[in-house]
């Protein structure tokens, strides 16, 4: 399958995340490997644990040179705070740095999206086997399309946490969910009725920042045009539904 897969290039069309198609079996692959809000979070634990550490063996190994020397103790004292000042006044940068390196490459989690014409599928860390979602139900077709909501569960660790500086909280105020939107194609079998809003069953895929979630849903739209099947000419993929699962 994927020895005649193409990476997928167009206008308007975000290089992130990579879009592998084969025309020939009009099939997709959209792989990703992202930073959530818990990466963050682990991020900014791990940090502040070297941080410690850190501190700690270099105090150690500083008094260890000094020995049992009166002498010492003066040149000891000062360079700590000058050690002190130049740590200060780098701070900021220097822990943000760290804290974006442990969140995109060692705590970050990864996303893969099978689309075919038959079926959509995707296995990300909420689902440990994956979930297949037929485009056909008992003879009827089902469209599938991809949003985001605002992530219920950062906003109460925003809520509950005791958060001193408003930029340590960015990435929860950042924090979105990815959603797999299911409805049926033929509208005269919608909930109620022809004419009536299209009810949607909403599918949690994963937890994503707000910084890659338009880009993911952009190149997940580009899939799914590419993969669907003939759609109902009476069904309208953009319209605006009833989530029965937002209560």
């Amino acid at each position: 399958m994927r020895d005649e897969m193409v990476r997928m290039a167009a206008p308007g069309l975000p290089g992130w995340p990579t879009l592998m198609f084969d025309e020939k079996r009009r099939r997709a692959i959209v792989k990703a490997r992202f930073a959530t809000w818990r990466s963050h979070e682990w991020a900014m634990k791990t940090t502040r644990c070297l941080g410690v550490c850190l501190f700690l063996w270099l105090s150690v190994r500083w008094w260890r040179m000094l020995g049992d020397e009166p002498s010492k103790w003066f040149p000891f004292l000062l360079g700590g705070m000058v050690v002190c000042l130049i740590a200060a006044l780098g701070y900021r940068g220097i822990d943000a740095a760290t804290k974006g390196f442990f969140a995109r490459q060692v705590f970050a989690k990864r996303m893969t999206v099978w689309l075919t014409p038959e079926a959509i599928g995707f296995r990300s860390s909420m689902y440990e086997n994956g979930v297949v979602m037929p485009r056909v139900w008992k003879g009827q077709a089902v469209a599938g399309r991809f949003d985001v909501t605002k992530d219920h569960r950062a906003n109460l660790r925003k809520q509950l946490g005791d958060f001193k500086s408003n930029g340590k909280s960015q990435h929860l105020e950042m924090a979105q969910l990815l959603r797999l939107l299911v409805t049926t194609v033929n509208s005269n079998v919608s909930i109620g009725g022809k004419g009536q809003p299209n009810y949607v069953r909403s599918l949690p895929m994963t937890e994503i920042s707000q910084l890659d979630s338009e880009r993911m849903t952009v190149v997940l739209a580009a899939a799914e045009a590419l993969t669907s099947a003939a759609l109902d000419d009476e069904f309208d993929v953009n319209a605006t539904g009833i989530d029965i699962d937002a209560t």
